[in-house]
């Protein structure tokens, strides 16, 4: 897939002088349909702004409706690969139903899940 392709599906933005990264999904579904076409984008994404001088990366899940195993997969990748570069991930915006799949799959103590933007985007330690 290509970026423009990419951004019909997600935006990213950079915040606070490219120290942080703002990822917004937009569609309702990530699953196996729609998050294997993108995945190797946002895995290349998180490690360009990692290595220009990005320490965390903010996922706005809030559209996000239905997730899937491929959905939770590609987080997971994301996240490797922003910690590979020496930044943090933190997640927001997940309603109850995707919160419940972090809880069964024993994901919500792998992720840093903020309840709100504004907590989200509070200072990184470190």
């Amino acid at each position: 897939m290509n970026a423009a392709q990419t951004a019909s599906h997600v935006a990213v933005e950079d915040l606070v002088a490219g120290q942080g990264v703002m990822v917004r999904f937009k569609d309702a579904f990530l699953n196996y349909a729609t998050s294997e076409h993108f995945a190797a984008d946002l895995k290349t994404m998180c490690r360009e702004r990692s290595a220009a001088g990005a320490r965390w990366f903010v996922v706005d899940l809030s559209a996000v409706v239905v997730m899937d195993s491929c959905g939770l997969s590609m987080l997971v990748a994301m996240r490797r690969t922003a910690e590979a570069g020496g930044a943090r991930m933190r997640l927001f915006g997940l309603s109850p139903m995707i919160r419940r799949l972090f809880e069964i799959t024993k994901f919500e103590g792998v992720f840093e899940i903020c309840d709100d933007e504004l907590s989200a985007l509070e200072p990184v330690p470190g």
